[in-house]
């Protein structure tokens, strides 16, 4: 039977974050999972609770606070202080949301404060808790962030990162992330909470009116796994993505794919809008156009026109992709195995971070990333060795592979971080077709020619 929104059972809704939504909080965000969002917002409080220091436990605490606002539903929903008590949904809620952001944060690391994360539900289409539990992390990230740059702490307190995802079983089959209609109609419902690690914080299922079986139950395992980590974006490493200019380490931009352009004003090609603009890959045209000289070469570069490389930039500006920018923007993130490893070197060294942006500390970035890289080796193995224990020995998503669940017209893009840096792949297809393929690849990032007024 079709999804109400025509989704392959393994497809996740689209996901979307739109930080700073709330200016007074010490971080923000809207989430969205499809119709559902939910502003999820962290406030710093300079005490913990009395419980604490009647105890003499130290560092901090972490509470979380739930709310359904009365227009989120199709009906009205009647405020909690109206009926002058929290109701259990929202008690039970809010509880799963601290749990689990308290498995990802160090609280001695956040010192004697009270970290209160604040999930408001603007819009339910099914699956708030989850959404909550993911916004809330990254508005836990936002905040530690600031206050690090602030020097208010000096150690990152958010261990790994955590999210949540749907799962349940529809008319005998197994979903993945239910809407309203499809969790309404479900007769098992299940919510799993993941570290960025693979590791679980909760697994809650239940039947509804039903039973489920340990095959359903690992199915479900399987599909919120592979949906939790399949998308990829916009990188495969596990960090942040991120976008650092002209030298400022303390200001991580946000990374938006809509500002990479490619430009052909140095190379031996022609775009049919004019070579002295830039086109978005999606939109990119590889049309040869060789102007150099002809056989026997003395000389291979003209004036204007001098490489078989195009130049992409983003928003204008030249970038490095590769170890040195990927260990650099993990570092100044506060990324905790980077910092782990790279701060005794650096001091050994009596280096700077800065001084990273050089040849020794591309060659020192490469030795920080094998560490890294064989580290998260070790933990997939032991998690792909477990899950083959558990039963698990699924190879791929079919629904992925069925061209009857292919979008006639879509377009996408799949970011990889490989040895050189960031490879990527855009695709746009119409009418069941690809009518368009471009790959960004590391080595014209690095070492392209000029783009127009460079």
């Amino acid at each position: 039977m079709p999804r109400p929104d025509q989704r392959p059972a393994s497809q996740l809704r689209e996901v979307t974050f739109i930080p700073g939504v709330a200016p007074h909080a010490n971080g923000s965000v809207l989430i969205s999972f499809g119709n559902t969002r939910v502003i999820c917002a962290a406030t710093i409080q300079e005490e913990v609770p009395r419980w604490m220091k009647m105890q003499g436990v130290p560092g901090g605490w972490l509470t979380a606070e739930y709310s359904m606002l009365p227009y989120a539903t199709h009906d009205r929903k009647v405020r909690d202080i109206t009926k002058g008590k929290l109701d259990g949904r929202s008690t039970e809620i809010q509880r799963l949301i601290g749990r689990s952001l308290r498995a990802v944060v160090d609280l001695v690391k956040l010192g004697q404060r009270t970290l209160c994360i604040d999930c408001d539900v603007l819009q339910a289409d099914g699956g708030t808790r989850t959404a909550s539990i993911t916004g809330a992390c990254v508005a836990c990230a936002i905040a530690f962030n600031r206050l690090l740059q602030k020097g208010v702490i000096t150690q990152q307190p958010l261990k790994r990162k955590v999210a949540a995802v749907s799962v349940g079983v529809v008319n005998g089959a197994p979903l993945l992330d239910l809407c309203y209609e499809e969790d309404r109609d479900a007769e098992v419902d299940s919510n799993l909470v993941m570290t960025d690690d693979g590791q679980f914080v909760e697994i809650q299922s239940s039947g509804e009116e039903a039973t489920f079986s340990e095959a359903q139950m690992n199915a479900m395992l399987a599909l919120g796994k592979a949906g939790w980590s399949g998308s990829g974006y916009p990188t495969n490493t596990g960090f942040v993505p991120g976008v650092l200019l002209d030298g400022n380490l303390k200001d991580v931009r946000e990374f938006e794919l809509e500002r990479i352009e490619e430009y052909v004003t140095s190379g031996w090609y022609e775009y049919s809008v004019g070579d002295d603009k830039g086109l978005r890959p999606w939109d990119g045209e590889t049309v040869p156009r060789y102007t150099g000289p002809k056989p026997p070469y003395d000389w291979l570069a003209d004036d204007e026109r001098y490489t078989w490389s195009k130049a992409p930039r983003y928003d204008g500006r030249s970038m490095q992709v590769g170890p040195m920018p990927r260990i650099l923007m993990a570092y100044v993130q506060r990324d905790p195995e980077t910092v782990e490893i790279l701060d005794p070197i650096l001091r050994q060294l009596g280096l700077t971070v800065d001084q990273l942006n050089s040849t020794a500390g591309r060659i020192l970035a490469r030795g920080v990333e094998a560490v890294l890289l064989a580290r998260s080796l070790r933990r997939t193995y032991d998690t792909f060795v477990a899950g083959i224990k558990s039963g698990d020995v699924t190879t791929f998503n079919p629904d992925k592979w069925e061209p009857s669940s292919w979008p006639e017209s879509s377009q996408g893009v799949g970011f990889a971080e490989v040895a050189r840096g960031t490879l990527s792949h855009w695709v746009r297809i119409a009418d069941g077709r690809i009518a368009n393929y471009q790959a960004v690849v590391p080595s014209t990032w690095n070492g392209s020619g000029r783009a127009t007024g460079q």
